[in-house]
């Protein structure tokens, strides 16, 4: 069992962004996802279950992403040098759901689930487009957000009527 690290934040991994799949072999083995604070995450593969597929996550850099890619560094090497030393494990569900989501120090991992020391990428990275978040769909969310506090805010026993006009 993995040592979990107290008081750590866990991130809403659930509305990350993928940005690549680093390694695919008849699905992700390893991905790269983006947090909505433009952090980049590696995804790792490492187990499955009747229930789940256990994932390793880790923050990462562009320059460890691209040392990585460029064969400069190993897998294993790539999840050691992660920021801060912490990593998450991740159970994910057939609906993508998540569960038993957890922190702990990179250097307890179960042996299991470490890559080869000679884990140097040879895949074909799949790449994702980008979502496209203007300034006009920001704009659009933040305003309606503000109409419904101001709402709220005027009746806070508010009601919203149907389309015959009915309560």
């Amino acid at each position: 069992m993995m040592n979990p690290v107290e008081n750590i934040k866990i991130p809403n991994f659930q509305i990350f962004e993928k940005k690549a799949d680093l390694i695919y072999y008849d699905g992700p083995l390893l991905s790269h996802l983006i947090s909505p604070a433009g952090e980049d995450y590696i995804f790792y593969w490492v187990d499955v279950n009747e229930k789940y597929n256990k994932w390793i996550v880790f923050q990462t850099t562009p320059s460890q992403i691209e040392e990585y890619l460029n064969k400069k560094i190993s897998l294993r090497q790539f999840m050691f040098d992660c920021l801060e030393g912490i990593a998450y494990s991740i159970d994910i569900d057939n609906n993508i759901d998540y569960h038993n989501v957890f922190a702990f120090n990179i250097n307890t991992i179960l042996p299991e689930y470490l890559p080869t020391e000679d884990s140097y990428h040879v895949f074909e990275v799949r790449e994702y487009p980008a979502r496209k978040k203007t300034d006009e769909n920001v704009n659009y969310v933040r305003n309606e957000h503000e109409k419904i506090q101001q709402v709220r805010e005027e009746d806070s026993d508010y009601r919203i009527e149907n389309s015959d006009g009915e309560n």
